[in-house]
This record gives structure tokens, C-alpha cells and sequence, in this order.
């Protein structure tokens, strides 16, 4: 899923990072220019290795470690994959060994698992118009706990539907 979801994005997304799309045209300039003086900012910047590797490698451990928030919902994610994974693990055995089901069949109860995920996915999709109207309504200013609505729902949600 993710290298189908992957492919579909350099195919079909155009890119928006400012510093390399003008980079880009900078290069297309002088190109056809022949003007080798024409360059964007980000092409004086230098990139040294241990500082992109010390940026992002260290950055999120730290943040892991010093901010209460990042450390909770990391806990309570992995929580969540830990269930989910035991689910598909689970499942298949429990149908064969249990209830004598054959391996084709032991599979068809992860149906309500992808059920489950794909009304997940539709709701906060159904969310997210939400959002942009909030966000029109206060001038493009985001308020953070807007984004909390779906996890207000789902989190309860979840526990429910491990239950049923």
C-alpha cells in the first residue's frame, strides 16, 4: 500500500517546496540564457552530511525523550499497532485451530479490520472539509485542537470495536 500510495505521488503531485521549485527555475533560466550567473538561494546553501544526519536523527529521539506529548501519543500508537498486528496474527489462527476452518477461509473475518480502517479513513477525510472551513473562518490562522475531533471519536471507537 504504502509503495502503491508512493508511485501514485511522484506521478500525479506536483512539488510546492519554494526553495526547490526555484531552484529549478533558476536552472531552466540558465539554461536557455546561457547567463551561468542566474541562481536561486538554495543552490549557495551548502549541505554538510553530519548536520542533516545530527538534524534528522537526533531531533526526534530528542523530542521523544523531552516533550511529554510526543512521548504519550508515541505510546499510545504503538499500543495500537501492537493490537492491530496482533489482530492479523490472531485471526487466522484462532479460525484454523479453533474452529476448523481451512487457511482460505480462517482470513475472511480480517474483512471487518479493512472494513473498520476504511470508514476510519472516510470519516476523518470527512473531517478534514471541516477543517479547511474552520480554517477559512479564522483567516487561515490553524487552531491546533481542531485536529483533536477525530481522536476524540476514534480512540473510543476503537476500544469498542476491539470489544465487539
Amino acid at each position: 500500500m504504502a509503495f502503491l500510495s508512493t508511485a501514485l505521488d511522484f506521478l500525479f503531485l506536483k512539488e510546492t517546496y519554494a526553495p526547490w521549485l526555484l531552484s529549478r527555475k533558476a536552472a531552466e533560466i540558465r539554461r536557455e540564457t546561457k547567463n551561468w550567473g542566474i541562481h536561486a538561494k538554495r543552490d549557495e546553501v551548502e549541505f554538510e552530511f553530519k548536520e542533516i544526519m545530527r538534524n534528522n536523527f537526533t531531533r526526534p529521539l530528542r523530542m521523544l525523550f523531552t516533550e511529554p506529548m510526543v512521548a504519550l501519543i508515541s505510546l499510545y500508537m504503538s499500543f495500537i499497532y501492537g493490537l492491530v498486528y496482533a489482530l492479523v496474527e490472531a485471526y487466522p489462527y484462532a479460525f484454523q485451530h479453533v474452529h476448523q476452518m481451512n487457511a482460505g477461509v480462517s482470513g475472511l473475518p480480517l474483512i471487518g479490520l479493512i472494513i473498520g480502517q476504511v470508514l476510519a479513513c472516510a470519516f476523518i477525510c470527512s473531517q478534514n472539509t471541516t477543517y479547511v472551513r474552520k480554517l477559512k473562518a479564522n483567516d487561515g490562522v490553524p487552531i491546533p485542537e481542531w485536529r483533536l475531533q477525530p481522536t476524540i471519536i476514534g480512540a473510543p471507537a476503537f476500544t469498542l470495536g476491539l470489544f465487539w
